[in-house]
C-alpha cells in the first residue's frame, strides 16, 4: 500500500497494489446520511440548523481523476501493456455515516468492506510480486516527479 501520493494538483489517500489488481483508494471520513446519485453527492446531518441536504464535493469525480493519473504513470513507463486496469474506490471510514448509493460510477464501501472486496476481485490475469514491486516502484518515481514539478 502506497500512502498520501502527491499528484501535483492533489493527492492520492490510498493506492493498494494486490494481485488481484491496482486500486485507488478516496477515503472520506463524513458522518451523517451521504447521498450519491451518479457523481454528484450530497451530505445530511439532522444537527445542523438548517437540515437540508448539501451538496460536497465529489469523491467520486477526484477518485477516477486519480485512478487515470496512476494508469497514466504506469503506461507512460513503457514497461507494461497498457490494458492494465487501476479501480477507483471511495471509501468511507466514518462508523457513523449512513450511504443512500443510486448509480455510483465507482465502487462505494465502508472502510471494513474492503479487505474483502480486493480478495474476492476475479482479474482477468494477476499480478506477480514481481510486476506489483515494479508497479510500485514506477509510482513511487512518478511521485517524486511530481514534487519536483510542483
Amino acid at each position: 500500500m502506497l500512502n498520501d501520493i502527491q499528484t501535483g494538483k492533489g493527492n492520492i489517500d490510498h493506492i493498494i497494489l494486490h494481485p488481484n489488481g491496482i486500486f485507488v483508494i478516496e477515503t472520506k471520513n463524513l458522518e451523517g446520511k451521504i447521498k450519491c446519485i451518479g457523481d454528484s453527492w450530497y451530505q445530511y446531518k439532522e444537527s445542523w440548523k438548517l437540515p437540508i441536504a448539501h451538496e460536497i464535493k465529489s469523491p467520486s469525480r477526484q477518485v477516477k481523476r486519480n485512478a487515470v493519473f496512476v494508469k497514466k504513470l504506469i503506461d507512460e513507463s513503457k514497461k507494461f501493456h497498457k490494458n492494465i486496469w487501476v479501480e477507483g474506490i471511495v471509501v468511507f471510514t466514518n462508523p457513523d455515516v449512513e450511504l443512500e448509493l443510486n448509480s455510483p460510477t465507482v465502487t462505494v464501501l465502508k472502510v471494513g468492506e474492503l479487505p474483502e472486496f480486493v480478495e474476492s476481485r476475479k482479474p482477468k490475469s494477476k499480478f506477480s510480486l514481481f510486476k506489483l514491486k515494479a508497479i510500485g516502484r514506477i509510482l513511487m518515481n512518478g511521485n517524486k516527479t511530481q514534487i519536483n514539478q510542483s
